[in-house]
C-alpha cells in the first residue's frame, strides 16, 4: 500500500499536521491515532515515526537509511508494542521505560515508541504508561494507536493529541475491487477489514480466508434452520480448519460482520454485503437482540489471547447466539 498516496490523498488533516510538524521540526510529545478497524494503524504509526526521522525535505522517502531501518524493525531509536494478538503487560511498559532510560539519552537525537491499540492494555499496563506521560522526557515521543476511543482512558487522551482519521468510503473499495476482476462479495466482505484493494485482492485468493468465509456462512445458515444443527457443524466440520488464533478471531468478527450488517438491515441504513442480503433478512427474521449479543461478542474476543481453547470460544459463541 502506498501510505504517502493515502495519506494525501484519504487523511488530508493527518497530512497537514505531519507536513507542519516536519517543516518545523516540532513532534508532538504523545499522539493518539482513532481510526475504523479497517485502517492500517501500525503501519501509519511507523509513517509517522519515519518522518520524525527521515533525512529528506519530504515527509517520508523510504529509502534513507532510517527509513529502511524502521521498514525493517531494526531501528533502535524507535521501540514498538503491538496488541494486535494479544494483551499489552505492564512488564512490556515497565521494558520500555527501562529501555529508553537505559540509553544516553541525547537530546539532540529523538526517540520514538510505539503502543498499537492502547484499548488492549491490561489496567496495570495502562497505570504505567500514565507515569510515563506525565513525566515525559523530551526528545522521547510516543505513538499510541486505537480503533476504540471509548475503551482508552480519558486520562491518556487528554496527555496525547489525537488525530481522527476520516471514515473509509467502502462503496468506492468495492467498485475498484470489482474493476479488478474480483468476486463482487469478497470485495463486500473484505473491504470490511482492508482498503488496500491489491491486499484485497490477493486475500480473495487464500484457502484459509475462503474455508472462513464459507464457514461463517454455512454455520449462520445452519443456525437460522436448526440451533442443534449448526454446533454439530461447527463442532465437526469448523474448529479443526481454525488452526490458529488469527483464525478463530477472524471468524468470529465475520459472524460479528453479518450480525452488523443485519443490524443495519434493521434500521434500513446502507448495507455493504448486498451479494449475501438473503442471508441477512433471515438473519433479520431470526434475531431480535443483535445489538446485545454483538457487544458480548466483542467482549468474548477480548478473551481469545487469555483462554485459546478453540473449543470453549466457540462454545461460549453458539450459546451467545442461541440467546436470540
Amino acid at each position: 500500500m502506498d501510505l504517502n498516496k493515502y495519506i494525501a490523498d484519504k487523511q488530508e488533516i493527518l497530512h497537514k499536521i505531519l507536513k507542519n510538524n516536519k517543516e518545523l521540526q516540532r513532534f508532538p510529545q504523545a499522539v493518539l491515532l482513532n481510526g475504523e478497524a479497517e485502517i492500517p494503524l501500525l503501519e501509519v504509526a511507523k509513517y509517522i515515526a519515519k518522518s520524525i526521522f527521515c533525512e529528506s525535505t519530504d515527509l517520508v522517502c523510504d529509502s534513507c537509511i532510517s527509513c529502511q531501518q524502521i521498514q525493517r524493525n531494526e531501528f533502535l531509536n524507535l521501540i514498538i508494542i503491538d496488541g494486535e494478538d494479544k494483551s499489552i503487560l505492564k512488564g512490556e511498559i515497565n521494558d520500555l521505560m527501562e529501555r529508553f532510560s537505559s540509553y544516553s539519552i541525547d537530546s539532540n537525537k529523538r526517540y520514538v515508541y510505539i503502543i498499537n491499540l492502547a484499548e488492549k492494555m491490561t489496567k496495570e499496563a495502562i497505570n504505567a504508561l500514565l507515569k510515563f506521560l506525565e513525566e515525559p522526557n523530551s526528545p522521547v515521543h510516543a505513538i499510541i494507536t486505537t480503533k476504540n476511543l471509548n475503551k482508552v482512558l480519558p486520562t491518556i487522551i487528554s496527555r496525547c493529541q489525537v488525530i481522527n482519521f476520516l471514515p473509509i468510503n467502502k462503496y468506492e473499495i468495492i467498485n475498484n475491487c470489482v474493476s479488478l476482476k474480483m468476486e463482487r462479495e469478497d470485495a463486500e466482505i473484505l473491504s470490511n477489514f482492508f482498503i488496500d484493494e491489491e491486499k484485497i485482492k490477493t486475500m480473495s485468493n487464500d484457502k484459509t480466508y475462503n474455508f472462513i468465509k464459507n464457514s461463517a456462512k454455512l454455520y449462520l445458515n445452519s443456525f437460522i434452520e436448526n440451533e442443534k444443527e449448526a454446533k454439530y457443524i461447527l463442532e465437526s466440520s469448523i474448529i479443526d480448519g481454525l488452526k490458529t488464533n488469527n483464525n478463530l478471531l477472524f471468524f468470529i468478527d465475520l459472524i460479528l460482520l453479518f450480525l452488523k450488517e443485519t443490524n443495519n438491515l434493521y434500521f434500513n441504513s446502507r448495507i455493504t454485503l448486498k451479494s449475501n442480503e438473503i442471508l441477512l433478512k433471515n438473519l433479520y427474521n431470526s434475531f431480535h437482540n443483535i445489538s446485545d449479543i454483538m457487544i458480548k461478542l466483542e467482549e468474548l474476543k477480548n478473551d481469545l489471547d487469555v483462554n485459546v481453547n478453540k473449543t470453549l470460544i466457540l462454545e461460549r459463541m453458539h450459546h451467545l447466539l442461541i440467546k436470540r
